[in-house]
């Protein structure tokens, strides 16, 4: 009789943290949903008294027409800036101070950032567990969060991506690969994740340049229903639900969910040690710490 084995989990923990900051970046299709699910996420928290979670979000665009409807924009709010229009909304709504940067995300802006974590924590002997949020398009700007990755700006990184029909969140913290060597080594847990860019190298890699006639933005596709309308509510969600997970349970299970919108199905990567090496193409061994 065949006996049927099953790997155990090595759940990504952070410790005990008390305060986040959670930077957004890009506040158009996924990203305005994010901002209203993290608004409710620092409600609850603020409802509780902890933990303390402080919000910036990132955007230099500009509200168009064809974002109503699609984005979670009104038609009074056109002509302003995405970021600035969704922290006043979420102010004024849930008695919130989420900050805005009305600029996109480059080398410039990141300091930016870095500086108001360490204002925001001037009182603390340490500063905020920093998580960044990508809801961008372009490798570009996953590029900049990958370097402050690097630079230790974020603690975390939550990538969300989509298509016409489908998309994926991936959640890491570790930009070199070698530095995940033994970060199984201690049974039972792990406190090293491959980043979303050593998961998916092409997030950050800007793709050949399509004809001219045959660039889309994602509103533009929206608009041609050429996108899901709900897809990006979808990602906003399982982004969410990852937030939910790190800030009040500290700990994470999986780091990758796939969704595909066309067949209503879902599927999440559990942390093992076996999943993270054929995600990196490197051994379990070489995880473990284990000199073959």
């Amino acid at each position: 009789m065949q006996m049927l084995s099953f790997e155990p989990i090595a759940p990504f923990v952070i410790g005990n943290q008390s305060r986040f900051h959670i930077t957004i970046v890009g506040a158009g299709g996924t990203g305005s949903y994010i901002v209203q699910t993290v608004a409710r996420l620092m409600a609850h928290a603020n409802e509780k008294g902890s933990p303390k979670i402080d919000v910036t979000l990132v955007d230099g665009d500009t509200i168009e027409a064809k974002n109503i409807g699609r984005q979670l924009f009104a038609p009074a709010e056109i002509g302003r800036n995405k970021a600035q229009s969704l922290a006043t909304r979420f102010n004024q709504a849930l008695g919130l101070k989420i900050q805005a940067i009305p600029t996109m995300i480059d080398q410039y802006s990141l300091p930016h950032v870095d500086r108001y974590q360490w204002h925001q924590s001037a009182a603390l002997d340490k500063r905020p567990y920093s998580i960044v949020v990508g809801a961008v398009d372009n490798a570009e700007a996953r590029k900049v969060i990958h370097d402050g990755l690097a630079k230790y700006v974020f603690n975390l990184w939550i990538d969300s991506g989509n298509h016409e029909h489908g998309g994926q969140v991936l959640v890491g913290n570790c930009v070199a690969p070698h530095k995940l060597k033994g970060s199984f080594a201690l049974e039972g847990m792990v406190q090293s994740l491959p980043a979303p860019s050593l998961m998916a190298p092409s997030l950050i890699t800007p793709p050949e340049p399509l004809p001219e006639s045959q660039q889309l933005d994602c509103a533009t596709a929206m608009e041609n229903n050429r996108q899901s309308l709900l897809i990006n509510q979808q990602m906003a969600s399982i982004v969410g639900q990852y937030l939910h997970q790190i800030i009040f349970t500290q700990r994470l299970t999986t780091f990758e969910t796939i969704v595909d919108m066309s067949t209503l199905t879902m599927r999440s990567t559990p942390i093992t040690v076996s999943n993270v090496a054929q995600c990196l193409g490197v051994t379990s061994a070489f995880l473990k710490g284990i000199n073959a």
